[in-house]
């Protein structure tokens, strides 16, 4: 199943991306690339503080560019925490990844990772 999206570029004191997933009817809302913006969590909850009056944000990502990066997955943010490849390089390429348990179409798996029921996998 294709997913259909857009990444979105906001500027709240400094750019920072957006996912935007469709489904049938329903969207996915993830604030990308946390680790890359080389903020502090002060700053990352400011920046939701903001977003989340724009979109309403349904997780954030952890993984840079596919890789685990140290500390941000031990973080407690009001969203649920997901991993994605975002591969930038063919050495990034499957290295993150989400599995859930849902029916087989969109509108069921956006809501399924809108709940958290999901498990981030890494190799």
């Amino acid at each position: 199943m294709l997913f259909s999206g857009i990444e979105l570029t906001v500027f709240l004191k400094g750019y920072i991306h957006i996912n935007r997933i469709f489904g049938d009817v329903n969207l996915l809302h993830i604030f990308n690339h946390l680790p890359e913006y080389d903020l502090d969590i002060g700053q990352i909850m400011d920046r939701l503080y903001y977003l989340q009056k724009m979109f309403p944000i349904d997780a954030v990502e952890i993984t840079a560019k596919g890789f685990k990066v140290d500390g941000f997955d031990t973080i407690h943010l009001p969203y649920h925490s997901i991993v994605s490849d975002d591969a930038h390089t063919e050495v990034g390429i499957g290295r993150a990844w989400i599995e859930l348990d849902a029916k087989k179409n969109k509108d069921s798996i956006l809501r399924t990772i809108k709940h958290g029921d999901f498990w981030n996998c890494y190799c």
